[in-house]
């Protein structure tokens, strides 16, 4: 008889997954589409820190995700279902942080001071969620069995979706390929050059740079305007924060795709989407960042154009004293 796990909105519900993977993908839609556009990737300062405020809203939501996973594990139970789910929303939120701190760890040196600060910030939470995620992986794969409140025959059925194959989270395989990630992740290597994510963003980036170098040599063919594909990895060599930011949006939709399908491939109660209080706070949560994000991508302004440059909209006109004057002034020289 199938197995069915109890449902828990305020772990896996769609307002959390929902909020998470809004604030975590928008901000990188909207970097790509500014670097697409030419434009570098600090100049516009507006639509970083946003992504910084939309980054850290999300890692906060995350870290928050986790506490109160440990809380109700041990008041009420919680089932490896759904700690299993929290550890993957909170991979989501620490690529979307990633990304938003992606120019100073390219060694850009061009941050103003408030920039700084939110970096600073959004890094703290980014190393703390690392140590939450290490932690609670630890705890909920050394003994599954253990850790899943639910009978043991939901845990023997509980379904890991991995590159669309269906993994039992009691695989011994699986537990130990976890076991070791989240040990890595307890390794103090500063900037979050951790091994483990470098070995994947390798292994990632190559083949999608490929694709992108096929995929620019498309558009050439179709006539699409140098402007937009220069953008894409060739001789230019701005492509390579293009690059970067592909490569970890596209290890974001990954996580994205194996939570929904993660979801799919179990049988969860039926209040699993219910509405409840922390997903409603969740999204409005995100709304704030969001709405500055978007503005950000609608506007038609050039970013790189310094405001110094720019003639202001309410400069009051000249006085007709000071236009006789520089007639004046100009009659003489020429004289």
């Amino acid at each position: 008889m199938e197995c069915i796990i109890e449902a828990n909105p305020d772990a896996g519900g769609i307002g959390v997954r929902t909020a998470i993977y809004i604030q975590s993908l928008l901000p990188a839609v909207a970097l790509l589409v500014e670097l697409i556009r030419g434009h570098p990737i600090t100049a516009n300062t507006n639509l970083l820190a946003s992504h910084a405020q939309a980054a850290k809203s999300s890692v906060l939501t995350s870290m928050a995700l986790i506490i109160s996973a440990i809380i109700q594990h041990s008041l009420y139970g919680l089932s490896i279902f759904h700690a299993l789910l929290v550890l993957n929303l909170c991979w989501i939120a620490f690529i979307g942080g990633w990304l938003a701190v992606m120019p100073r760890l390219n060694g850009n040196n061009t941050w103003k001071a408030s920039m700084e600060k939110r970096i600073d910030q959004l890094e703290l939470a980014l190393i703390a969620m690392v140590y939450l995620m290490a932690g609670f992986g630890l705890w909920v794969m050394h003994n599954p069995i253990k850790f899943d409140t639910s009978p043991d025959s939901c845990t023997n059925s509980t379904i890991f979706w991995v590159l669309g194959t269906h993994v039992k989270v009691t695989s011994a395989p699986f537990r130990v390929v976890l076991l070791v990630i989240y040990s890595l992740l307890f390794v103090p290597i500063p900037e979050f050059s951790l091994p483990l994510a470098t070995m994947v963003f390798a292994l990632v980036y190559v083949p999608v740079k490929y694709l992108m170098v096929i995929i620019a040599g498309v558009m050439r063919w179709y006539g699409t305007p140098s402007s937009i594909t220069d953008r894409f990895p060739d001789s230019n060599e701005d492509s390579k924060d293009v690059m970067i930011a592909f490569t970890i949006t596209f290890l974001g939709v990954m996580f994205i795709v194996t939570t929904e399908m993660t979801i799919r491939a179990n049988t969860v109660g039926s209040d699993e989407n219910t509405w409840s209080l922390g997903q409603t706070l969740a999204v409005f949560v995100a709304l704030l960042p969001m709405a500055s994000i978007i503005h950000q991508m609608v506007t038609k302004d050039d970013p790189t154009r310094d405001d110094k440059e720019s003639p202001a909209k309410f400069a009051p006109p000249p006085s007709e004293k000071q236009s006789m004057g520089t007639q004046t002034d100009l009659e003489a020289q020429l004289s």
